[in-house]
């Protein structure tokens, strides 16, 4: 992302905070990783990141679509798909627990 035209300058920024924020907070907490004593917790976010991640990208790929040109009908679909994506987004945090 940090090489996109449109937003590799916001992407490095967000970015570098991101690395800030879990290098104090490591440093803060002692720790050498975050999450070190949730094993489990951490191993469940895992697993719902790798279903999330291709609902965000097929989300991302749709508003992106519709940003375009596009007829009715691929408008219709795209704003389904853009939709339904949200649901499993949705249901993926609900089931943090």
């Amino acid at each position: 992302f940090a090489n996109d035209k449109d937003y590799g300058a916001f992407w490095t920024v967000l970015f570098n905070e991101f690395e800030l924020s879990k290098q104090m907070l490591l440093k803060l907490s002692g720790h050498t990783a975050l999450m070190e004593n949730y094993p489990a917790e951490k191993r469940s976010i895992a697993v719902r990141e790798k279903i999330v991640l291709p609902l965000v990208l097929i989300q991302h790929f749709a508003l992106e679509q519709l940003q375009g040109e596009v007829t009715e009908q691929e408008q219709q679909s795209l704003e389904k798909l853009a939709i339904r994506t949200v649901y499993g987004i949705v249901n993926a945090g609900r089931n943090l627990a």
